[in-house]
């Protein structure tokens, strides 16, 4: 049981950090479509895309 809620927290810190992260990467690489997404809207393409 204990391993399991490790495990959990481990897929949701890298969900917390990841999703940020190609967020401001994508912004930053100046891709004006996709930089002016709603950040929601961001975050199902990243998710759902590969």
């Amino acid at each position: 049981m204990l391993e399991t809620i490790k495990e959990i927290a481990i897929v949701l810190g890298r969900i917390i950090t990841i999703l940020p992260l190609l967020l401001l990467l994508t912004i930053y690489m100046g891709k004006r479509a996709i930089g002016e997404l709603p950040i929601f809207d961001f975050l199902i393409i990243v998710t759902l895309g590969p």
